[in-house]
């Protein structure tokens, strides 16, 4: 797991999981369902299963992206920390920057 900040390269799938997670609580069910709904409107789908989704879940919060809290036997609910918010944006940031990149003549 990454120890500072500039060690984290978000994958699509972080991305998209910690983009889920601005402002609400979901559990894994929930994300996997938003993804596939949003994959329909889209032209590519966000085909996600629990294999990929739940060890991904364990990863980020293993390196404080993310926290979970068990409400019931069966749900764990996810929320993004202030270190995935800020890990979040820095990517964003990156990437609006390499899109506006020009190369110096």
């Amino acid at each position: 797991m990454p120890q500072r900040d500039e060690d984290w390269w978000l994958s699509s799938l972080e991305q998209d999981i910690l983009t889920l997670l601005l402002g609400r609580e979901l559990y894994g069910l929930e994300m996997i369902e938003a993804m596939k709904t949003v994959g329909e409107k889209v032209s590519y789908p966000l085909v996600v299963g629990a294999g990929s989704l739940y060890p991904k879940l364990k990863e980020m919060e293993e390196g404080g992206l993310i926290v979970s809290q068990r409400r019931t036997a069966q749900r764990k609910y996810y929320s993004v920390t202030e270190l995935g918010r800020r890990i979040l944006n820095e990517t964003r940031v990156r990437r609006q920057r390499l899109a506006n990149y020009k190369p110096e003549v």
